[in-house]
């Protein structure tokens, strides 16, 4: 037992076509524990500049003898009494005063005095004292870091246990070698933050949670559960494989079986069990497959959890155990030209059979449809003149089809009677001469108008972008920035008082480029705008290369806490979807390609037959969803 209190907290993890929470509840499941390790720690500024200030870091020979270090603040004997008494998670960045210095990454950083120029304020030494009981001598034990900015380093009792040089990425260390039972045992950390790794403020500190993980010696490998799924027609297949680890001093024989629950708590099946044997040392893998029929598929509206359980068992004994959640995703397209297509006298096919091409993409895999909306596209200077094609009573049609067809629908509010994109954002000619307050009561009304009918007819989208590619603003010149801001919430407020649920999304066309994309939502999330979800386009010859798209994603889902989609894309199809469905934290929610009925690099021939190139989607989506 551990002189602390316990509690649980879940962080996530992404493994291929699904996202998971990993959970490890503190109640004893199996043999295994998680004991939340935040409280009751001591805190020092230490120097980066000067040893004697750093409690004497770099001039004492700290690796003469383990378990010693004499003389600094890692030994286990050192009086840490007067430093101050604080509980995690800490920044000491932002406890600091504001410093005003003519430096571009100083003023990046929030003009906070941590850098390289500020070597007094820049390490931080943690200490934590705790007790283990004797009667837990036999099992394992693991400190585990959710986050450090940054470059710790890691003693347990004096003895060097781990260094993690990133910020951002957790680190977890057996520590079972190091422990004095019914002793006092002492962990060190001292973060170095002299070294910046962005280009925003990133804090400084043991920034996250902390935990003590107690296990068994025959165990579930940390982050040793990979899971993914395949779907057809209507039947799911799980195959999860997980790593287990024998710490034992002898060989181990045992038992791994996977359970699949539901949302209500029910087991709605389970493996077969895989008996294994590991000599003392070894590491082995199993591999399992379960079935699932008529599965709940994820989506961003209903975003239904299964849970695996995998449990390992020694005898009839339950030794080790892990809960994860799980669910399947989506895939979508742009199609607002089919009715332009089909007024041509175009008819879709795929594999000779006549057929509707919203149900032809629906056979490959796509499970989501957006529709642009324009306001007066009939106009002489509109985008379909006379014609009137993206237009409202277009819309209303078009929606019925994809429901009907048993699709999700997002719908893209362009607010203009033509294109609206980063290099044009045209005001509608109706609103051409309104004062500020009454376009914002035009932009409202417009937009409630066109929801309400939806209502109406039973087809109300699942998800809503107010504005096309608005980095640039809308309706120019009056939407920028402090007026767009006013302008999204007046959208927003108009969907919401139709259907309070609707997923809200922000869409930028900025995929690879970081730094833009964070200066645009930082302006909307300060001026007080709502979304639900991050858009991004990506075209590689404007926004960077697979790279910059990848990492865009990742910082974009981890800086706002939100789920990040590629609205728009064409070309690399199966990379692209790689990257959007694989954002770390389980934060990428997929993907829409844009017209692939027949624009760039279309999915069908200009005679409407379908090209080998739509069975991409059904790799896509067998790789990473469902069908």
């Amino acid at each position: 037992m551990v002189s602390m209190k316990k509690s649980a907290f879940p962080f996530l993890l992404s493994f291929g076509c699904l996202f998971f929470f990993l959970i490890n509840s503190t109640a004893q499941t199996g043999s295994r524990k998680k004991i939340n390790f935040d409280e009751d720690w001591k805190f020092h500024f230490g120097h980066a500049a000067n040893p004697e200030k750093d409690f004497n870091y770099g001039i004492k020979n700290i690796f003469v003898k383990s378990g010693t270090a004499a003389g600094t603040a890692i030994d286990p004997k050192f009086n840490d009494s007067s430093w101050r008494s604080l509980n995690l998670p800490h920044d000491w960045a932002v406890e600091l005063p504001f410093e005003k210095v003519d430096n571009f990454d100083v003023m990046a950083h929030g003009y906070k005095p941590v850098g390289g120029l500020f070597p007094a304020t820049s390490i931080g030494w943690y200490r934590k004292h705790f007790t283990i009981a004797k009667a837990d001598s036999g099992q394992r034990f693991q400190i585990q870091f959710d986050g450090i900015y940054r470059d710790a380093h890691i003693w347990v009792n004096g003895f060097f246990v781990g260094n993690n040089k990133s910020g951002y990425v957790g680190a977890a260390y057996d520590v079972t070698d190091y422990i004095n039972f019914d002793k006092e045992n002492v962990l060190v950390v001292r973060a170095d933050a002299t070294q910046y790794e962005g280009w925003f403020y990133e804090g400084a500190g043991i920034y996250r949670h902390v935990w003590l993980n107690q296990y068994n010696n025959l165990n579930i490998q940390h982050d040793g559960i990979f899971a993914y799924s395949t779907v057809s027609s209507k039947k799911a297949t799980v195959t999860v494989e997980t790593t287990i680890d024998n710490k034992n001093d002898s060989s181990s024989s045992g038992s791994v079986t996977v359970y699949l629950i539901n949302r209500a708590g029910a087991t709605v099946a389970k493996s077969a069990a895989s008996s294994i044997t590991l000599n003392a040392g070894e590491t082995k893998a199993t591999k399992q497959t379960i079935s699932i029929n008529n599965p709940s598929l994820w989506s961003l509206e209903d975003p239904y959890l299964y849970r695996l359980l995998v449990q390992v068992k020694m005898g009839e004994s339950v030794v080790d155990s892990k809960t994860m959640r799980f669910g399947i995703r989506i895939l979508g397209a742009d199609i607002s030209f089919l009715p332009e297509l089909e007024s041509k006298g175009i008819k879709f096919s795929d594999k000779a059979v006549e057929k509707d091409p919203i149900l032809i993409l629906k056979d490959h895999g796509i499970n989501y449809i957006r529709l642009r909306i324009f306001n007066d596209p009939s106009a002489d200077s509109g985008y379909s003149p006379k014609l009137g094609f993206c237009d409202l009573e277009h819309t209303l049609q078009m929606a019925k089809r994809v429901k009907a067809a048993g699709l999700k629908l997002l719908l893209d509010f362009h607010y203009s009677d033509y294109w609206a994109d980063p290099g044009k954002q045209y005001k509608p000619a109706a609103w051409r001469n309104l004062s500020f307050p009454d376009l914002k009561q035009a932009l409202y009304d417009f937009t409630k108008r066109v929801m309400q009918e939806l209502k109406e007819q039973g087809t109300l989208p699942d998800m809503v972008q107010v504005g096309n590619e608005i980095n640039h603003g809308i309706v120019w010149p009056d939407g920028s920035p402090d007026g767009l801001a006013q302008l999204i919430n007046a959208g927003t407020a108009a969907v919401k008082s139709v259907e309070p649920a609707t997923v809200m999304m922000l869409y930028v066309a900025l995929g690879g480029q970081n730094h833009e994309s964070v200066f645009f939502i930082d302006n909307m999330v300060k001026r007080g705008v709502h979304f639900d979800v991050i858009g991004e386009s990506y075209y590689p010859k404007w926004h960077g290369t697979l790279d910059d798209l990848r990492d865009n994603l990742a910082d974009l889902a981890q800086r706002y806490n939100k789920d990040v989609v590629v609205v728009e894309y064409s070309q690399l199809k199966e990379e692209v979807n790689k990257i959007a469905f694989e954002v770390p934290g389980g934060r990428g929610k997929g993907t829409f390609i844009w017209e692939p009925l027949s624009t760039w690099e279309s999915v069908f021939e200009r005679d409407g037959k379908s090209k080998d190139i739509i069975l991409k989607f059904d790799n896509i989506s067998k790789q990473f969803l469902a069908k």
